[in-house]
């Protein structure tokens, strides 16, 4: 018996050409507003906790954004916590950009900054990593990925 879903397609239009594609070898599709700010997904959230017995304070900020256009797609995320007792404030703080271009037949580029530190009291702030890398790969280097006309 044949498997319906083998026979069902879907087309990709570009500017240049028409694409059929079988529809089970589809594994996402990334919708792509006509606006900046609706292309925009992200969150924010913050916390206060206080224990009055042992007078520590704690407060965090997590922030993450993606921008993700039909060739580009940018991320940033930072993440703190902080916590303020007596002897004094210790912090711990992680942040990072990363960017992704993507290019014909597959290809995209990649690029990655972030930055990781630790403050603890009477200390300078002590970064724990900073990290920098670019690479470019084929979609076959991260599994299937919805191709990019044009």
């Amino acid at each position: 018996m044949k498997n319906p879903v083998q026979d069902e397609t879907i087309v990709i239009n570009s500017a240049q050409e028409a694409e059929t594609i079988p529809l089970n070898k589809v594994v996402h599709i990334t919708p792509i507003s006509d606006s900046f700010w609706q292309r925009i997904r992200g969150s924010l959230s913050a916390g206060f906790s206080y224990t009055k017995s042992s007078a520590v304070a704690q407060y965090n900020v997590n922030l993450s954004a993606l921008y993700r256009a039909q060739r580009h797609q940018v991320a940033v995320k930072y993440d703190s916590i902080f916590t303020r007792q007596d002897s004094g404030t210790t912090g711990q703080l992680d942040s990072g950009i990363s960017y992704k271009g993507f290019r014909q037949k597959g290809w995209f580029g990649t690029g990655l900054l972030s930055l990781q530190s630790n403050e603890t009291p009477g200390a300078p702030r002590a970064w724990l990593s900073e990290q920098l890398s670019l690479a470019i790969r084929t979609a076959s280097d991260e599994g299937p990925r919805p191709r990019n006309p044009g």
